[in-house]
């Protein structure tokens, strides 16, 4: 087994101000360590940063796609296009960075027919792999005062039940019921053994084209 460490930076969006990131990148290049960040979108139009970025050791970064549908109350207006941020996954795939794309499940505007229309999108989604949540109002959040405001929150819903997995309020177009079920059934298509198979080989060929890796056996 490979003894080169691999390490998570545990940072929302670890390229949100732009730059620059050279010394940073540089001690990840140094360390001769694998590594894996979280980032926004945009990173894959900033194509200097991707080439450092593999060089140093970076393999693999968590980007929030969000969801399908564009009215995401409490998660931040989403305005740009859904085939844009794809075409920056592909980038930073290219690259030879694999992308987990996360989705969230459950936000204002979501009905049974927008999570079947994701279902049918994670199908050919290009990303190395994929992170699928429910919208969860966590204590001390915006969303959760607003939905607390809106008499929205199941009163039975304790802090056992807030693990992004398990729905712990009522949804604007559906009943709670109909979400977690759709949620489940999301889950089981998502990560069925040929869509898990689909995308060990994206990120297989993924890795590469990624320098640090070169050599290598695929991790």
């Amino acid at each position: 087994m490979d003894a080169r460490p691999f390490i998570e930076l545990a940072d929302d969006n670890t390229f949100a101000r732009g730059g620059p990131h050279d010394e940073v990148l540089d001690v990840f290049a140094e360390s001769d360590a694998r590594w894996f960040t979280e980032a926004d979108w945009r990173l894959g139009k900033n194509p200097g940063v991707l080439d450092r970025l593999a060089s140093s050791g970076c393999v693999q970064v968590l980007v929030g796609l969000e969801s399908l549908v564009h009215q995401h109350s409490g998660m931040g207006a989403k305005r740009t296009s859904m085939d844009r941020m794809m075409d920056s996954v592909r980038a930073i795939q290219e690259a030879g960075i694999a992308v987990i794309g996360c989705y969230i499940v459950g936000s204002d505007g979501e009905t049974p027919k927008t999570i079947d229309r994701l279902r049918a999108f994670l199908q050919s989604d290009p990303c190395a792999d994929a992170q699928v949540t429910i919208q969860t109002p966590f204590p001390g959040t915006a969303l959760r005062r607003r939905l607390a405001s809106e008499n929205r929150l199941l009163p039975e819903a304790d802090w056992s039940h807030h693990t992004l997995f398990d729905v712990t309020y009522t949804p604007d177009h559906m009943s709670p019921q109909e979400l977690q079920s759709g949620f489940t059934g999301l889950l089981k298509h998502a990560f069925s053994a040929a869509e898990t198979a689909r995308r060990r080989a994206i990120r297989r060929e993924t890795w590469k084209r990624n320098p640090s890796l070169a050599g290598e056996a695929q991790i």
